[in-house]
């Protein structure tokens, strides 16, 4: 008998094909998938390295700034080569400096010159950063003394003035030299003038007063004030405004009177200058003593300027008349602050005076009519007065008349670093 066998075959099953596929697939976009991250991260890493560059590139170039500016500032300012300082001149005249450094293959260099030639109080900086990669960023600024006279009135301890005022009114005596009876621009200034009534402490007055201020004054500095509205209500009770009308500086205002120069002077006679009801005529010095007292006409021989340093006190009599219709810039006086905080150390009442007093120890506390007139600028320890007699015309030129032996860096910019300036 015939045996039939039938091989039975395992069925295949019609998935395993397509499962292949799928897991093809997923690889592929996995792998894709890694690759575009891994691009992502890479081009991540480059943004950011190239940000970490530029970063390092402004920081050299900052670090270039403030390396000439402390040179400036301590006059380090040798006339022969030294390292890679170079010093700059101008047929034969000093000019300025160059100097690089370089560290671990990172680099900055500047030049700074003096702005225009021919003085040492303005200069421009220009500093480059190169990063070890090569990356590169400028900054450029004017370096400048700073000014004694930035605030158009100042006062450290308080000023306190009642009635309707009519002043300050401002000129510029660069353009006319006096200013009275002109109401021409630009030889007076409109209103608001470009000045600041300034202080350490408080300012107070009437409510009138307060109106006038509004409309008379660019603003009110109040130093030492922490926020905007402990600086608003130190303004007048808050009369003055808010910002910008009121500014709030944190740090309070010190004062540093100019060094002696050493071809200074003594004061003759004393420090008694001129004699009440006559005319008298000062050679422009420089002079030195402890207390000085102005009495008459004073007037200023020549076209230079008359400078005092008045160590103790500084006083002009009734009735006198100091450095009438000339720039106030010619007649120029110096009187630090006082150990004794509550002496007056002279007094300015009732006179006409021309000049810049940079007198952080003068308190000028006058009644009525008594207070002075003043045409320049002023600094001075306090300022009192009763009744609409405020007199005071601001030079706007006093600005720039005279400086600190302080340097600070003004109107910082960055530029491309291909280009000088910007």
């Amino acid at each position: 008998m015939l045996t039939l066998f039938r091989t039975v075959l395992p069925e295949r099953r019609h998935d395993e094909a397509g499962s292949v596929i799928v897991a093809l697939i997923v690889v592929v976009v996995v792998a894709m998938g890694l690759v575009a991250v891994f691009a992502n991260v890479n081009s991540s890493l480059n943004l950011t390295r190239n940000d970490q560059n530029r970063t390092n590139a402004f920081q050299l170039a900052d670090a270039g700034m403030d390396q000439a500016l402390y040179r400036i500032d301590t006059n380090t300012l040798p006339l022969v080569p030294s390292g890679t300082y170079q010093p700059l001149f101008l047929e034969s005249v000093y000019v300025g400096f160059t100097e690089t450094l370089t560290v671990g293959g990172s680099s900055f260099e500047y030049e700074a010159t003096k702005t225009p030639p021919g003085q040492d109080t303005t200069w421009t900086v220009r500093a480059t950063g190169i990063d070890a990669s090569g990356r590169k960023r400028r900054v450029v600024a004017t370096v400048g003394a700073e000014s004694l006279f930035r605030d158009a009135f100042f006062t450290d301890v308080a000023f306190s003035l009642t009635g309707t005022q009519t002043s300050p009114d401002a000129y510029r005596s660069s353009v006319c030299v006096d200013p009275r009876g002109r109401s021409d621009s630009p030889c007076v200034s409109t209103y608001p003038i470009p000045g600041r009534l300034s202080t350490n402490r408080t300012i107070s007055g009437s409510a009138a007063t307060a109106e006038a201020f509004k409309q008379r004054w660019e603003g009110f500095n109040m130093y030492g004030r922490t926020n905007q509205a402990d600086a608003d209500q130190a303004c007048m009770s808050g009369n003055c405004g808010t910002a910008p009308k009121v500014a709030a500086i944190t740090n309070r205002r010190t004062f540093q009177v100019p060094a002696v120069p050493s071809t200074a002077v003594p004061c003759p006679n004393g420090g008694n200058f001129g004699h009440n009801n006559q005319t008298t005529t000062l050679e422009a010095k420089d002079y030195v003593c402890d207390r000085v007292s102005l009495k008459g006409t004073i007037n200023v021989l020549g076209t230079e300027n008359l400078r005092i340093w008045a160590n103790k006190g500084f006083s002009t009599s009734p009735g006198s008349v100091i450095n009438q219709a000339q720039v106030p810039a010619r007649f120029q006086v110096f009187l630090p602050e006082q150990e004794s905080s509550g002496a007056n150390s002279g007094s300015i009442c009732n006179s006409e005076i021309w000049a810049l007093l940079y007198t952080p120890g003068l308190s000028i506390d006058c009644n009525g009519s008594l207070q002075p007139e003043i045409f320049g600028a002023v600094v001075a320890k306090e300022y009192v007065g009763t009744g609409s007699h405020f007199a005071f015309h601001w030079d706007i030129d006093s600005v720039n008349a005279t400086s600190s032996n302080k340097f600070v860096i003004q109107n910082w910019r960055e530029c491309p670093a291909t280009v000088n300036d910007c």
